[in-house]
């Protein structure tokens, strides 16, 4: 139903972010070296402020809308949205200065759709005969109910909560009798707990959709800038436990491409891996101005992306860990021997450890991961192999589990 195009995860230069190659698999690592010592960002390379996104992914929030009715206010007067599972919206709420109400009866339309910087819902409403969009960012809050609209003021460069409010299963008695009958679908009951058209008794009689199905898999710190009036939505403290849960597991940005992350702090690595498990660029990422903001160096295209530390993370779990993690974990867990070949034609049988160490006759050494590949270091010599060519030598096929 959602027209998509994408952008980069930590975007670069601008409010929506780049493009992005389509289905791209991501990895972030956040990893035990910070490989690039800073060198190659400049001021003008690091977006102006930081993005404002969905608190969740496309595919959820269609699912959370469709047949469902969304209650704000509207200049002290109760109001309502209904979303139809076909893309119609039907809605009435007061006009401006006046006791009259405005009524559409599915003459919206209505999508959750990826543009350049995340999920937005995107109403196409009729004003003054003429279909005219409206894209607004959606924040829902499953422990509450609450969902919120924001909007960027381009004027003021600021961001502002445009619709508050929450969802609903039934349409409001007050509004059907002040609307009048709505082609509303069969099923949608009308809810005689709202008989007054009262903001301040909507409220009291407010009963919210809770805890929808997968809401917890939302974006990190993402609760809306409009709301925060700007400022951070996500500590130091949670944003370190947020990444660190997040270790070598696949994780999706807000355009809905997957990563992985291993993690240490807030440095690292950052991978594009395509579908079909090639790797495509690389990031080394590194704190900058001050530790304030991450900022990402691709290689080898030299492109540079930003995230300002403390405001709405761009990368959400999925609960997935991603095979080359899963490739090590087996290696180590079941003390898995493996005969690599060295520099030269010196050769060493190797077992994996945890904390990077190898152990093998004659001397111990230390494994890594680092931009796609498995780098071993035995007996003075370094040896590197890609991730899936490591995992044939080892005889890991178990790529899909």
């Amino acid at each position: 139903m959602a027209g998509v195009s994408t952008g980069r995860v930590f975007g670069p230069v601008g409010i929506g972010g780049g493009q992005a190659m389509k289905g791209v698999l991501y990895v972030a690592l956040l990893s035990l070296v910070c490989w690039w010592p800073g060198q190659g960002y400049t001021e003008d390379t690091i977006r102006p402020r930081p993005m404002n996104f969905s608190s969740h992914g496309p595919e959820f929030l269609t699912d959370l809308l469709s047949g469902r009715v969304w209650l704000f206010e509207r200049r002290g007067r109760l109001a309502g949205l209904y979303f139809h599972s076909d893309g119609a919206a039907s809605g009435c709420w007061r006009k401006r200065r006046s006791e009259n109400y405005y009524v559409t009866d599915k003459s919206w339309r209505w999508e959750v759709g990826i543009r350049i910087g995340g999920a937005n819902l995107e109403l196409m409403r009729v004003v003054k005969g003429q279909q005219v969009p409206y894209a607004m960012v959606l924040i829902y809050d499953g422990a509450s109910g609450d969902l919120r609209g924001e909007r960027f003021n381009k004027v003021k460069k600021k961001w502002f909560v445009t619709v508050d409010g929450w969802l609903e299963e039934g349409w409001p008695r007050a509004l059907k009798e002040r609307c009048g009958a709505l082609s509303l679908p069969e099923e949608v009951v009308v809810n005689r707990q709202h008989e007054s058209l009262l903001w301040s008794e909507a409220v009291r009689a407010r009963k919210a959709v809770m805890a929808h199905r997968g809401w917890k898999n939302a974006f990190p710190g993402a609760r809306g800038l409009g709301r925060s009036q700007g400022k951070a939505t996500i500590s130091l403290s949670e944003l370190k436990t947020v990444v660190a849960g997040m270790n070598g597991t696949v994780v999706r940005d807000i355009n809905g491409e997957d990563r992985v992350v291993l993690t240490r702090e807030l440095d690292g690595e950052l991978w594009e891996l395509r579908e079909n498990g090639e790797i495509g660029e690389t990031a080394d990422l590194v704190l900058v101005r001050d530790g304030t903001v991450i900022a990402a160096r691709w290689r080898p295209s030299g492109r540079v992306t930003s995230y300002y530390v403390g405001y709405p993370f761009p990368l959400r779990p999925t609960g997935k860990r991603f095979a080359a993690f899963r490739m090590i974990d087996d290696l180590i867990v079941g003390k898995i021997p493996v005969h690599v070949r060295l520099t030269g034609s010196r050769s060493a049988t190797i077992q994996f450890r945890k904390a990077g160490k190898l152990i093998g006759a004659g001397a111990m050494g230390s494994w890594e991961l680092t931009h796609g590949l498995v780098v071993l270091r035995v007996h003075g010599s370094e040896k590197r192999y890609e991730w899936r060519e490591f995992a044939e030598l080892a005889g890991w096929l178990d790529l899909e589990r």
